[in-house]
């Protein structure tokens, strides 16, 4: 989903995005990651974060 790659690539530290819409799983690899900005940044492409 390129909307939630779009977003969460621009959170400082992240080096690599993918989405699987079907499993609902966003997998995030970089360094020194904030959560709250990645779940900010999820939410800011219009879905919710579970977990």
């Amino acid at each position: 989903m390129t909307a939630i790659s779009g977003e969460v690539r621009q959170v400082p530290g992240v080096s690599d995005v993918a989405v699987d819409v079907d499993a609902k799983l966003v997998t995030v690899r970089g360094e020194n990651l904030d959560d709250a900005a990645l779940r900010a940044a999820i939410d800011e492409a219009g879905y919710d974060v579970a977990g």
